[in-house]
């Protein structure tokens, strides 16, 4: 697995917010580092760049643009966010 993936892009259209205390990751996989010291709050605003389906765990990711904090655009498992209405492209 790349853990040091960025794909191109700048938040989308799609925004989506945590649902637990959470670091974003630098690669799509639970066993990717995380970005920071500290973990984004409950309900931290994000933007859905794109998505990706991890291939060994079957897990998908959001790669995403936390546009309204100083988090640089990381990844987050689908399953740490509650994701508003819409269609978010694969990466």
């Amino acid at each position: 697995m790349n853990c040091s993936w960025d794909p191109t892009g700048s938040g989308g259209s799609v925004g989506m917010r945590t649902t637990k205390e959470i670091r974003l990751r630098y690669g799509p996989a639970a066993g990717c580092g995380f970005i920071g010291w500290s973990n984004m709050d409950v309900d931290t605003r994000l933007w859905a760049v794109c998505k990706y389906r991890n291939p060994d765990s079957g897990n998908t990711w959001y790669y995403v643009d936390p546009a309204e904090s100083s988090w640089r655009n990381g990844w987050i498992y689908s399953g740490n966010v509650k994701v508003d209405a819409g269609t978010i492209k694969n990466c």
